[in-house]
This record gives structure tokens, C-alpha cells and sequence, in this order.
């Protein structure tokens, strides 16, 4: 109506808030197509008036309708353009604390709690100058929840603390029993001992209810859920039966993700009881519902989101199958809780789902007749973290050190890896010269394996599961004929590994200087045999899927770069931890590799860890004469100078299947 009343006649900042205010209303509905036009006509419309701080406004809005819709990049992307805006505007303080507080919480929903806390941080820091106590306490609950989503505990438990004073301060006491349960969450978290759990489960016994009272049904019992674990850890289920008992009757609850807790009561339950057998089937009962979720959202990074809500029963999944003591039984379990947000990209129409016993058994009699005379090794975590992720950090933090100076940081990182490996590796009295295929789980993706003295006198690859080397390995016997080369902006080593590509593969297609964009390099991995990609790479672990590549049009995102179906038999990714993988939660490992496996290519030959560009080009270079050579991928991976010191294979390694060569045949003659 006021829409109609307005026509064009009205004034622009009218007509501005027209459709901002709108696009609130839609973006609360959830109807966000629509609440996007209108927050883009609000900023053109502003932008045409010259009225910077409305336009900062309207981008900020936008920003938190992208959150909301899992595309992260242009989220952030649009959240900074609003905060320049704002700066140049020289907004009041109040709306600059809106837009922090907005981010924070777009940023905690997604899983990037380090920037949330950031953000966080920021908005408490402009409101404090403003002495607003509503909008303080506001930004410190927001503050105190991405801390403990962060694993700072004590932060968090004393920034709740802090929150639930301010909110009492200024009249808005429905929100103390939810700045408390922060508090109680931190301290539930940080119980390390049976004592402490103890404590720490009667001095928030409460809470659940408080919760209720407020109306705040979902979150009393995400609350017990939490409650149950610490009790679960230090065997005291007993002490909150009646709770177990409340969430044990949400398995039948038609809200799927209260479902998922159900089970995961139940299996609780079952476990405590002695009944493995039972667990496992409350455990892959509750799979149900959360692929049910799954299968809804039509994005990898929404899937990847989804996924988190299993970590706990993933966890317990594998906990029981330890319990029942059969290797099988605990192999099953690993291959059915790990890398599921990527089974949906797999090219293979019929995918395994090896939780189901039958699935398993086809599963493991499949991975069996491929391998032959090979070794597979999956690695699984029980009862809390492995020791080696302190020594994974000690090698990481050397070979970082060794970009600069490479040589007492080598030294060090060859100490730290030999560590490693005793840990790791050495205790499995591996064949002497056999074929390694090594599945990791959570931060172990990270462990730079080509380090390790174990694997350094044998071919080795890494995959995110045994399901995605599977379906790798049946398409690495595929035929080279066509090769593609994608060179980004600055990089010290460009003309080397150009001058190696055009010598090895004189038919190579190439897309260079203004040509070497998202565009280019998602052609070409949708139709070349072998694709070379030279550029600078940034990981994050926290969120691998916003993970870049700097191309000419600007950092380029996981989703921008890779097609859905990739033709590619091996990519080489010369870039800074472009082979890097990360877990969102548990054994959900995603990265650049990964999801290049799950959609088609056969191979991937990248570093985990950041590398200087004249070496790693070099190195490069002696990789590609190798294989024109015709030597098979790991030997002309393992034969081939390091880039960061001669005692280690660093660090560059293989993910997914080796094969025999990559000679690039005529057409009219295919090889293998």
C-alpha cells in the first residue's frame, strides 16, 4: 500500500525506507529473494541521494540475508563494505555496534568462530563508549557465546557472567536464564576430572527449567544434551536420569533435529547398560533424520553446517565399535560417520552408505578385491583427542618457520616429524616398500605425512575415506590426453612452471595474466585430462570451504573454482596448503582435494603446508618432467627434490589413488 501511495513521486528516502523495512519483514518470513531485491533497490536508491550511512545500512542487512543463506563469501565480503561505508559516512557509534553485533552472530551461526569472536569484540568495545546498557549486554552475550564456541571456557564463562549482570541492569531479566546457561555450558565444558563433572552437573541442574520458563523449549533441551555428555565422559548417567529419560522420548519427535538428540540419548542409555549392539543401532537410527536434513539443502556448505549437528553421534558412533571390540565393527563405523556432507558430490551413482551392515560388507569386499598387495590405514579417535595433534602443531609451526629460514627450522621440523611418526606410524610394522593408502581422522588431516621416515622409502597417498579412494581409483586408469594450465597473479616461480608445462606437454592449453580467472579454471577442470594450477592459496581451518585461490579477477572461493562434475584425472595444485584439509566437526573433512575427488578427478598432487614460490616451482617443474618421462605419479612425487630440506619429503604429497603414468597420449592411442 504504501508502495502504491509513494509512486515516484515520493521522496528518496522515503522510498529508501520503503524498502529496507520490507526487506526486514521478508527476511524474518525467510522469503529471501525477495528481501534481497528490496535491501539492493534501498542501497541504489541511497547510493543515487548520496546518503552513505542508509547505504552502509542496507549492505549490512544484505550481508546478514547471505549469512543466512550459506553464501559466506559474499557475506563477509559485504559486512566489510558496509563497515567502510560507515567509517566514511562517520556514523554514530550505535548503528556501527549493530553491524559488528550482526556479523558476529552471521559468523557464529556458520561455524567462523574466530571471526565471530572478533567482530564480537569490536561491537563491545564501540558500545562501551556509548554507556548503552541494553545494546552492551546484547553484544556480550553475543561475545560470551562465540568464545565458548571457540573452546575458551573461561572467557566465556565470565563474559556470560558479565551479561547476565547487564541484562539484570537494564530490565530485561527474560534474558538472564540464557546469559546463565552460557556460563553453565563453559562450565560443564571445562570439567576435565569425575569430581568436577560432578560439581559442575548440580550447580547447573536448573538451568534446563529456567530455560523452559522463558519459553526457550529447543534450547533446554540442547542444554540436557550437553549435560548428558559430560555425565556420559565420566561415567555418572545416573546422576541425571529423569533428564536422560526426557531426551531418550525426543527419538519420536517429529522435529528431526530433536529426533537426532533422542537417539543420541538413546544410545547413551543402551551403551551405559552394556548393550553395544544396541547403541550401534540407536546411533545409526539417528543418521536417519540428520541425512533426511541433509538431503533438503541443495549446497555443499550447507550440507557441510547440517553435518555438525552429528559430531556427538558421530563421536559415540565410534566409541561403541571400539566397545565391541572387532575391527570390522569399528571400520564400518568410521567409513559411516566421516565425509558425509561429500557423498552427495560423488559422481557414482550408487554410493555406499556403510553404517548398514549389508553396505559395510559390499564396502569392504569392493575396497578388499582393489587393493591387492596394498595397505590401507584408517585411523579412528576414542575417548578424546589424539596426542599427536600437539606434535602435528610442533612440525606445521617449523616447516611455517622454514619458508624463511630454512635451515635450523628444518632441523627442528625433521625432529618434530621423526616424533610424529614413532607415534603414528612406526607402531604399525608396515611391509617394507608397500603402497600406503592412509585415511586420517580430524586434525590428523592436517599431520604433514610426506614427513614422517616411515612413509618416506614407499608410496603413499591420503584420501578422505576409503569410499572416496574407492571411486578414485577406478577412474585413475582413465587416459591423458588433454593438459590445462591456470597461472595466477604474483607469483615469484610463474615463468618456471610455464616453461616446464609447455616443455612437457607442448599442447597444453593455458589461461595466464587477465585470463587467469574462476571462470577459466572451472572450464578447464571440466574438461582437461591433467590440469596444473599455479597461484597463491589461503586455508582456513576453521571453514575449508571459504578457503581461496588468488586468481587475476581476485580471491577466488572452493564454489567458484570447481565445477560440479570434474573431468581432471590429476590436478596439480601448486599453491600455498593446497592440499590442506580441515573438519568442520568430527570426521566431516572438506578442503580443495576433497571435494575435487568427490566430483570426479582421480588424483590430487598439492602441499599441506605454505611453501616459498621459487622452490615449490622448481619442484613442480621436476614433477612434470618425471611423469613425460612416464614415471608413475609416486615416484615422480617421492624422486624429486624437496622444497624445504633434502632429509624430508616436504610437502607435497599425493591425494587419492597413484597410478602408473601420465604420458599424454594421441588421440587415437589412449595409455594409462
Amino acid at each position: 500500500v504504501a508502495e502504491r501511495l509513494l509512486g515516484h513521486r515520493g521522496e528518496p528516502r522515503d522510498i529508501y525506507r520503503l524498502h529496507l523495512n520490507r526487506g526486514l519483514a521478508l527476511l524474518q518470513q525467510g522469503r529471501l529473494r525477495a528481501a534481497e531485491d528490496d535491501f539492493i533497490a534501498a542501497e541504489r536508491i541511497a547510493t543515487a541521494a548520496s546518503l552513505t550511512a542508509p547505504r552502509a545500512l542496507a549492505v549490512a542487512n544484505r550481508a546478514v540475508l547471505c549469512g543466512r543463506s550459506r553464501r559466506l563469501a559474499e557475506s563477509i565480503a559485504l559486512f566489510d563494505r558496509a563497515g567502510r561505508l560507515y567509517h566514511d559516512a562517520c556514523s554514530p557509534d550505535r548503528l556501527m555496534a549493530f553491524m559488528e553485533i550482526d556479523r558476529a552472530e552471521v559468523m557464529l551461526h556458520s561455524g567462523l568462530v574466530a571471526d565471530a569472536v572478533e567482530a564480537a569484540r569490536r561491537a563491545t568495545t564501540i558500545i562501551e563508549r556509548t554507556e548503552n546498557l541494553v545494546q552492551l549486554g546484547d553484544a556480550q552475550l553475543v561475545l560470551a557465546r562465540a568464545e565458548l564456541a571457540a573452546g575458551r571456557h573461561r572467557a566465556a564463562r565470565q563474559g556470560a557472567d558479565q551479561a547476565a549482570e547487564l541484562l539484570a541492569r537494564s530490565g530485561r531479566r527474560e534474558m538472564v536464564a540464557h546469559a546463565r546457561s552460557i556460563a553453565a555450558l563453559a562450565r560443564l565444558h571445562r570439567a576435565r576430572t569425575a569430581d568436577e563433572a560432578a560439581a559442575a552437573l548440580a550447580d547447573t541442574a536448573s538451568i534446563a527449567g529456567d530455560l523452559r520458563g522463558q519459553g526457550w523449549h529447543q534450547s533446554g533441551d540442547e542444554f540436557l544434551a550437553v549435560r548428558a555428555r559430560t555425565a556420559a565422559s565420566h561415567s555418572l548417567l545416573g546422576v541425571i536420569e529423569d533428564e536422560l529419560e526426557h531426551l531418550r522420548a525426543l527419538a519420536a519427535s517429529p522435529q528431526r533435529d530433536r529426533a537426532l538428540v533422542g537417539w543420541y540419548a538413546e544410545a547413551l542409555k543402551r551403551r551405559h547398560d552394556g548393550d553395544i549392539t544396541g547403541a550401534l543401532d540407536a546411533c545409526r537410527a539417528g543418521f536417519g533424520p540428520l541425512d533426511e536434513i541433509a538431503r533438503e539443502v541443495d549446497t555443499l556448505q550447507r550440507r557441510s553446517a547440517v553435518m555438525r549437528l552429528g559430531n556427538d553421534l558421530s563421536q559415540l558412533t565410534i566409541e561403541c565399535a571400539v566397545d565391541a571390540g572387532d575391527a570390522f565393527v569399528v571400520w564400518a563405523a568410521a567409513e559411516g560417520t566421516r565425509a558425509r556432507a561429500l557423498h552427495d558430490e560423488l559422481t557414482t551413482a550408487d554410493r555406499h552408505h556403510p553404517l548398514d551392515d549389508v553396505e559395510a560388507e559390499r564396502l569392504r569386499s569392493e575396497v578388499i578385491a582393489r587393493l591387492g598387495d596394498r595397505t590401507l590405514v584408517e585411523m579412528v579417535i576414542a575417548a578424546g583427542r589424539i596426542l599427536a595433534t600437539r606434535l602435528r602443531d610442533r612440525v606445521l609451526m617449523w616447516l611455517d618457520v622454514a619458508v624463511a629460514e630454512p635451515d635450523e627450522s628444518s632441523a627442528r621440523a625433521v625432529a618434530a616429524a621423526r616424533a610424529l611418526d614413532e607415534l603414528l606410524v612406526a607402531p604399525l610394522r608396515l611391509r617394507p616398500g608397500s603402497e600406503v593408502i592412509v585415511v586420517p581422522v580430524d586434525l590428523l588431516h592436517g599431520v604433514p605425512w610426506a614427513a614422517l621416515p616411515t612413509l618416506t622409502d614407499r608410496p603413499f597417498t591420503v584420501v578422505p575415506s576409503a569410499q572416496f579412494w574407492l571411486e578414485a581409483d577406478r577412474r585413475s586408469s582413465s587416459p591423458v590426453r588433454t593438459v590445462g594450465c591456470i597461472v595466477g597473479p604474483e607469483l615469484a616461480g610463474a615463468d618456471v612452471e610455464r616453461d616446464a608445462i609447455r616443455r612437457c606437454h607442448p599442447s597444453t592449453t593455458f589461461a595466464t595474466g587477465p585470463q587467469a580467472t574462476a571462470d577459466a579454471a572451472m572450464s578447464l577442470l571440466a574438461r582437461s585430462d591433467l590440469l596444473h594450477v599455479a597461484a597463491h592459496g589461503t586455508f582456513r581451518s576453521d571453514r575449508p570451504l571459504l578457503s581461496t585461490l588468488l586468481l587475476a579477477d581476485g580471491p577466488a572461493v572452493l564454489d567458484h573454482t570447481v565445477p560440479e562434475r570434474v573431468h581432471t584425472r590429476l590436478v596439480v595444485l601448486s599453491s600455498c596448503e593446497g592440499g590442506a584439509q580441515g573438519t568442520s566437526d568430527g570426521s566431516e573433512v572438506l578442503g580443495l582435494a576433497a571435494v575435487l575427488l568427490a566430483r570426479g578427478a582421480a588424483s590430487v598432487l598439492a602441499p599441506l603446508t605454505t611453501v616459498r614460490d621459487l622452490e615449490c616451482a622448481d619442484f613442480a617443474a621436476e614433477v612434470h618432467d618425471a611423469l613425460a618421462a612416464g614415471d608413475p605419479v609416486g615416484a615422480a612425487v617421492a624422486d624429486s627434490v624437496s622444497p624445504v630440506t633434502f632429509e624430508m619429503r616436504l610437502p607435497w604429497m599425493v591425494i587419492g589413488p597413484l597410478f602408473d603414468t601420465c604420458v599424454i597420449a594421441p588421440p587415437s592411442a589412449p595409455v594409462r
